[in-house]
């Protein structure tokens, strides 16, 4: 509440005393008028006893109508609402004066015509002073009082739920004046005991009466009030909706309420949606989303990726998620977020005039010690990725898209190699190209080259989870996808013929997978994968079970635990079980920071007692948009019926940037 809305109640206060004193002190000097009206003499032929109730149920009602005024009254309206406060402190002061001494105490004389003395007291010349002010800006200042410019013309919000309000504000008051009626009535008769029993049931009977009309028009009023309360109310709420509509629709206005209005707080709610909306429809950039973000809500890849199971490049609403969730703000300055998603879209692409077409450049360098803190240490740095991706995308919804990204990847030899000049070996190949339509929002088709419907889409490609069933970095295939995604369940269906960009046919691999997950609660997914696949030489089918919990802010805890059972093809070889697990846990330190711990579990073959351990803590850091660093650190260990090998510890740091 502003201090200037306490000036015209403070006004009032203040008059009505200073009008009471100066009649006192009239009083005691001896000179002042007696007048048995109210105002130059108003009303002074009525007997006294009516025009005291007269009086008193008008200045009720007076009273009544003033609250509205200040209430009604915009903020900005202050003179008038001084004005009206001198009108009313006028009637209330000579009201108070009949009441409490039977006639008006008038004490200041001033000319009249024809040689003639008028007899006033202050609380006229508050009067007169309001009533002249209330005047003044009805005529000079009409534009501000009845066509403000930000005035809403609809009256009628929600009628049913209005209606319902002020009568419910009608039954208060009437239930009010019932229980006033009751006591005054008996209040009454009580004084009229001594009058003649004729006399005293006429009188009782006028006052009901005059009670009865009295109680209508205040419950009249009070529907009005009820009326306008409930306008105040759903006003902002109206015009809230309006504004998300218009940002829906690609109109984004700044979302500002009336001075007087009240819910002042969806001003801040609407910033945060624009933040939000103000993201769908902009700027993609290709980042990799990882399954963890369930710690900040997000349980669906497709909410973030134009691919169904993650990975590749993130929709303009991931880049929204992007820059307003997850990256920090290093060398942000005094930038809002959406000054931040503004800067991060690709160089000549304007997004607002270019809604179909969604550049991408990034590169992902791993710094890897496969014996770090140790003598034997072998530090290299591997060039991982370096990609550029184009997603065309049409259709209302961008319901139709296609994807295409070439890239590069070390060559075998700068994967084995210690010579800086090989680490920087590499070819170029395809990643992912293709074609998707999702003829409803819960239904999608996509055919092309892309990652295999399977587990956890984590970023560890060094991990038994992604290594053991082949779904790491460079096993994507050809084939058909379909996604589906409801409530709480979602689930896709891949059949696929291998990687057809690769000559050597041995290596095709052929087969169909498939991943259901099912929402437990909204922050957990609980889902299965399972996936039949065969080479020339090798079939394998992987089976495994996997959960995701995100809890607290941005916290998250994952685990995957499979089955794979290998079958040679050529030969006599016996097929082979293995087993893998993989448990991780995300702490979300502060924006973009987040504190990881993986423990990576593998059994390559379930009939010998040999498995392998790997525990470690992370850092991932997003220090601003576009920009990603990680550190691990991992003990590796393994067990076995015969031997049993010196711990080792690896040490990874990677780089990654994109426009």
């Amino acid at each position: 509440m502003k201090k200037t809305s306490l000036y015209p109640p403070m006004a009032l206060l203040g008059l009505i005393a200073i009008d009471g004193l100066s009649k006192q002190a009239a009083v005691a000097s001896g000179h002042f008028w007696p007048n048995p009206g109210v105002m130059l003499g108003f009303l002074g032929e009525l007997p006294s006893y009516l025009l005291v109730l007269s009086l008193s149920a008008l200045s009720g009602f007076i009273f009544l109508i003033y609250v509205g005024l200040q209430l009604y009254l915009h903020p900005r309206l202050l003179g008038l609402k001084l004005g009206v406060s001198s009108l009313t402190a006028g009637i209330m002061g000579n009201v108070l004066d009949k009441a409490v001494r039977g006639w008006t105490i008038d004490w200041i004389a001033v000319p009249w015509f024809n040689g003639q003395r008028m007899a006033l007291n202050l609380a006229d010349v508050f009067l007169w002073v309001g009533l002249g002010t209330i005047l003044w800006w009805m005529f000079r200042r009409e534009s501000d009082i009845w066509y403000p410019g930000e005035q809403r013309r609809q009256i009628w919000h929600h009628p049913a739920e209005q209606i319902a309000f002020s009568f419910k504000f009608v039954a208060v008051v009437g239930g009010l004046c019932v229980m006033l009626g009751f006591f005054s009535y008996a209040f009454i008769q009580q004084i009229l005991q001594p009058f003649p029993p004729e006399l005293a049931a006429s009188f009782g009977r006028q006052y009901l009466v005059v009670l009865s009309c009295l109680s209508l028009l205040f419950m009249s009023v009070a529907f009005l009030i009820g009326l306008w309360i409930s306008h105040r109310m759903l006003g902002p709420v109206v015009a809230f909706e309006r504004h998300v509509e218009e940002i829906l629709a690609g109109k984004n206005k700044e979302f500002r309420l009336r001075e007087g209005d009240m819910l002042k707080k969806l001003e801040e709610i609407a910033q945060l949606v624009a933040k939000l909306v103000i993201c769908i429809g902009l700027w993609p950039t290709m980042a990799y989303s990882y399954p963890h973000y369930i710690g900040l809500q997000y349980t669906s890849c497709l909410t973030c990726h134009y691919n169904p199971q993650g990975n590749g490049p993130i929709n303009d609403y991931g880049r929204g998620v992007a820059a307003t969730a997850i990256a920090g703000r290093m060398g942000a300055g005094d930038a809002t977020e959406e000054d931040l998603v503004a800067d991060s879209a690709f160089p000549g692409i304007n997004p607002e005039k270019n809604k179909w077409l969604r550049p991408f450049i990034g590169y992902r360098g791993l710094g890897y010690d496969s014996s770090a803190f140790s003598s034997d240490s072998q530090r290299r740095w591997i060039n991982m990725q370096l990609d550029a991706n184009l997603v065309l995308k049409g259709g209302d919804r961008d319901q139709y898209i296609m994807s295409f990204t070439l890239g590069t990847r070390p060559t075998d030899s700068a994967l084995q190699s210690r010579d800086l000049n090989n680490l920087m070996e590499s070819k170029s190949f395809s990643r992912e190209h293709y074609l998707g339509w999702r003829p409803t929002p819960k239904v999608g088709i996509y055919a092309g080259k892309m990652d295999k419907a399977y587990g956890l889409r984590i970023p560890d490609h060094n991990l038994s989870a992604r290594r053991a069933p082949s779904v790491a970095q460079y096993n994507q295939v050809h084939g058909v996808l379909v996604h589906g995604v409801g409530e709480k369940l979602e689930g896709s269906a891949h059949y696929y013929i291998g990687d057809q960009n690769e000559k050597d046919e041995d290596l095709h691999d052929k087969g169909y997978s498939g991943i259901l997950e099912w929402g437990v609660t909204p922050r957990q997914r609980l889902g299965v994968s399972y996936m039949n696949g065969k080479t020339n030489a090798l079939g394998k089918t992987s089976m495994a079970i996997h959960d995701r919990i995100g809890f607290g802010k941005g916290h998250a805890v994952m685990a995957e635990v499979g089955q794979i059972v290998n079958d040679p093809l050529i030969g006599s070889g016996d097929s082979t079980t293995s087993r893998y697990g993989l448990l991780q846990t995300h702490l979300m330190w502060f924006r973009g920071m987040w504190v990881q711990t993986t423990l990576d579990y593998y059994q390559a073959d379930t009939s010998k007692e040999e498995e392998f351990f790997g525990v470690g803590p992370g850092l991932q850091w997003f220090p601003r948009q576009k920009t990603e660093l990680r550190l691990d650190v991992i003990n590796r260990r393994s067990f076995s019926e015969t031997t049993a090998n010196k711990d080792t510890w690896q040490l990874l740091a990677q780089v990654h940037l994109w426009l």
